[in-house]
C-alpha cells in the first residue's frame, strides 16, 4: 500500500491562504492532489490538516477529499494519527507532498517511493537543487520511529528531519554509462506511471 499523505494548513505563517490561492486556474493544494492522483492512481491522497482549520476542512469535504485532522505545529503527529486510521502494514510507504509546490512532477513523486519500495527506508526527490518538484517517501515503520525519537518542535513540525539524520536518502542517477545501467533504470522504472 501506498499512502499519499499532503500536509496542508490555511493559516500559513508567512503567506496566510496560500493553500487556496488561485494558480493558473486552481488552488495550489489542487495541484498537488492532481499530481498524487496520476502518480499513485490507485491510492487517494489523505489531506493532513490542523485541528480546527475550517476553511481548509470544508474545501476539501467539498472536493470528497479525505481529511485527517491533528495537532497545528506538530506536522509529524498528523502523519501518525493517518496511519493510525488508515492501518496500513509496517512496510507499506508513505509519500510526503506538500500543499505549496504547485510544479511537483508526477514521476518525481513516484520516484522517491519507487526507491523505498526497492529497499531504501527513506527517499527524497524534492530537496536539492530543484526543491519542490517531488516529494519524500518512508516506510510505516521509519514514520513510527520518527515519532518516538524525534521531540524537537523543528522536528515534528518538518516531519522528516530526524528521518533525513538516521536514513539518509540513496542517490539518484539517470544516466546510462553502461549495460549494469540499464538494467538498473528498466528496474527503477517497474510500474512507473505513464
Amino acid at each position: 500500500m501506498i499512502v499519499p499523505v499532503i500536509q496542508a494548513r490555511y493559516n500559513s505563517s508567512r503567506f496566510p491562504g496560500k493553500v487556496l490561492e488561485d494558480f493558473g486556474g486552481r488552488a495550489l493544494i489542487g495541484w498537488t492532489f492532481a499530481v498524487a492522483r496520476k502518480a499513485f492512481p490507485a491510492y487517494p491522497p489523505v489531506v493532513a490538516i490542523p485541528v480546527g482549520d475550517i476553511r481548509l476542512k470544508r474545501w476539501c469535504d467539498a472536493l470528497n477529499w479525505r481529511v485527517v485532522e491533528g495537532p497545528e505545529d506538530d506536522v509529524l503527529s498528523r502523519f501518525v494519527r493517518v496511519i493510525d486510521e488508515l492501518a496500513p502494514a509496517d512496510t507499506d510507504i508513505v509519500v510526503r507532498l506538500t500543499a505549496d509546490d504547485p510544479l511537483k512532477i508526477p514521476l518525481l513523486v513516484w520516484l522517491a517511493a519507487r526507491l523505498v519500495e526497492l529497499g531504501a527506508p527513506y527517499a527524497d526527490t524534492n530537496h536539492g537543487n530543484l526543491t519542490g518538484f517531488g516529494a519524500e517517501a518512508f516506510t510505516v515503520t521509519v514514520l513510527r520511529e520518527a515519532d518516538r525519537m524525534d521531540t524537537s518542535a523543528n522536528d515534528r513540525e518538518h516531519v522528516t528531519v530526524g528521518m533525513r539524520r538516521r536514513h539518509p536518502a540513496p542517490g539518484l542517477r539517470a544516466s546510462i554509462d553502461s549495460a549494469s545501467d540499464i538494467a538498473w533504470l528498466e528496474q527503477l522504472m517497474v510500474g512507473a506511471p505513464a
